[in-house]
């Protein structure tokens, strides 16, 4: 497991960025024109090079910042009580408190 997180997130957004790459160049590489492309936007929508490049970028951005938000902007909870029936455990867990879980 990846300690530093900025190790993590800068590894995990590299990685994205070149698998969305290569599947640009060997989508380009084996149907240029996009006649024998099987993606649904394609087929559906008549979407060209321009479209699925623009969609690469939205898809990376946001996985970029759903990888930012889990990193950065979560809190870790601990709960302690080891006496907690299974209901007051998921009260703790999502509402920090014992509570009634319906």
């Amino acid at each position: 497991m990846i300690k530093n997180k900025y190790v993590e997130f800068t590894s995990l957004l590299i990685a994205v960025i070149l698998t969305r790459v290569t599947d640009l160049i060997g989508t380009y590489y084996y149907t240029p024109d996009l006649a024998k492309e099987a993606n649904s936007l394609v087929l559906l929508f008549g979407y060209g090079w321009i479209h699925l490049f623009v969609i690469q970028i939205i898809g990376i951005a946001l996985i970029g910042i759903i990888n930012y938000v889990s990193l950065y902007k979560t809190k870790v909870t601990i709960i302690e009580s080891k006496e907690l029936t299974f209901n007051e455990f998921l009260s703790m867990l999502y509402l920090n408190k014992v509570a009634a879980w319906k």
